[in-house]
Parts: C-alpha cells; structure tokens; sequence
C-alpha cells in the first residue's frame, strides 16, 4: 500500500465512481489517495467504513457515501491500526514519537489512550478481540477496545516478539 501506486478499498457498491448503476453485486474500487503512502488499512466489520493511516493522520472514511468522515493526529505512521469486533470502535498503536495505544470512537472522539515505551511488536487474535503489544520490557494485553486488560514483565531483555493465540486466550512474549 502506497509508495507509487494507488491505494485503493475494493468493495460490493451499488454503482461506481461516476453514479453510474454497475448492475448488482459488482465491486468498484474507492481511491483514497493517489501516490501517497498509507502505512495501514483496515475495513469495517461490516464493510460500510475503512480506516486509513495516512502519513501522520488516521482517517475514518464512509465507503457508501465516498465521504471521509474525519481525520485525527498520529504523530507518525501507526504499527496497527483495526476496528473492534463489533465495529464500534477503531484501535490504532504507533511508537515513533512517543508511544500510544489509542482508541478512537466512530464519531472520532478519543475512547481511550494509553503511553508505551519505545519499541514495539504486536499481534492480535484471529476474533480480533485480544491484542498483545511488546514495548520494551512489558508487554500489554489489550482488549479490543484498547483497554489494558493485564500487563507482563520481561526477567530478561527487552521483548522483541509477541504472539496471540486465536482465540486470544493465551499470549507469548520473547526476547
């Protein structure tokens, strides 16, 4: 996604870019930038949303309506970037320039934000609703509305990996 090419979200509309009817069930494509580099993408449970990290915005676009919705300040590109599992809600952690694990609200209101330190890997359970972010000698365990649900400290050095089983119910950090 990005560098030189498009960056398009490919999703089932009733008609394309024009407003012309395409006949039922067929997929267009929404350009959400041109030649522009999005360091993450992520769809709707859904399918009527996408969120995008642009530079140093996310932006929360409406796919129906071809209508960006709102934009908010990251700082820096994001490491993960998804929306909860029901939908309600858009998760996004970045580590360049200060750490965050932040949520966001569809109405773009902040949900919750949570510093981390620097250096960062994550994964996230296949049901999306478990999420283990490494930073340094901890790692978060995160429910998917970005609450912290239980934090682990590493005995040796900094944690370079971490791995959630899918179904979330148990994680692997390493260093």
């Amino acid at each position: 996604f990005g560098g030189d090419y498009d960056v398009l979200a490919t999703v089932a509309l009733p008609t394309n870019r024009t407003g012309r009817s395409a006949g039922a069930g067929a997929a267009h494509e929404l350009v959400l930038g041109e030649g522009e580099w999005f360091w993450r993408v992520a769809v709707s449970p859904d399918g009527h949303l996408v969120a995008a990290n642009r530079g140093t915005v996310v932006e929360l676009w409406d796919l129906r309506a071809r209508k960006l919705l709102w934009t908010a300040p990251t700082n820096t590109h994001m490491g993960y970037l998804a929306f909860t599992p029901k939908g309600d809600a858009l998760v996004g952690a970045w580590i360049t320039g200060g750490g965050v694990l932040k949520s966001w609200n569809l109405d773009g209101s902040v949900r919750s934000e949570t510093p981390l330190p620097a250096g960062l890997a994550y994964d996230v359970s296949s049901n999306g609703e478990t999420i283990g972010i490494a930073s340094g000698y901890k790692a978060y365990i995160t429910a998917s509305d970005g609450h912290i649900v239980a934090t682990l400290q590493s005995r040796g050095g900094a944690l370079e990996h971490v791995a959630v089983q899918p179904q979330g119910e148990l994680v692997a950090i390493g260093t």
